[in-house]
């Protein structure tokens, strides 16, 4: 498995991973031909990005064309990232999350990812490393979570070192 990050605007990826740093929630390295540019935003480092496989708009949408990009031209990802060691940036980077984390259900109610998130890491730790949670004009929240493998093992112990991640992620104990 590789991970990465991009969007539809990327086509489709800016950031990826090498097989031997793949690992949950790094997205690995800039892409050759891409430039990053990492803006503050609300306390966290949002992902810019300008290169030739960025779009360069909104077919006939001027509106969300000038609100996708920002002075110089760099396409606002909304995705944030932070170093996986602030010393060594060329070791890439993790996802750290949305800049705007707030989000509308499609009954009306708001969701406040920053707390939300904190209390599900806070409830399920240390056996989540991360959750990315969704729902954006949905009828209720989603979660992708990032599971800790080696703290799941532990719960597992009686599948043994070498059980895969996926027997390891059904065990009852879980």
């Amino acid at each position: 498995m590789l991970t990465g990050l991009g969007a539809t605007e990327s086509a489709p990826f800016a950031l990826s991973c090498s097989p031997e740093t793949t690992a949950s929630g790094r997205v690995g390295m800039l892409v050759p031909g891409l430039e990053l540019k990492l803006a503050p935003v609300n306390g966290k480092l949002e992902a810019r990005l300008k290169g030739p496989n960025i779009t360069s708009g909104y077919w006939r949408d001027t509106v969300n064309t000038t609100k996708a990009f920002d002075e110089e031209g760099f396409y606002r990802l909304g995705d944030a990232l932070k170093f996986v060691d602030p010393a060594r940036p060329d070791l890439g980077f993790f996802f750290d999350g949305r800049v705007a984390e707030e989000f509308k259900l499609a009954i009306g109610t708001w969701v406040s990812v920053g707390p939300l998130r904190a209390n599900f890491l806070n409830h399920f730790s240390p056996y989540a490393r991360d959750v990315v949670i969704a729902g954006l004009n949905r009828d209720g929240v989603t979660a992708m979570v990032f599971p800790d493998l080696e703290a799941c093992r532990r719960l597992a112990s009686d599948l043994g070192r070498d059980a895969s991640a996926a027997d390891v992620l059904r065990h009852p104990h879980l």
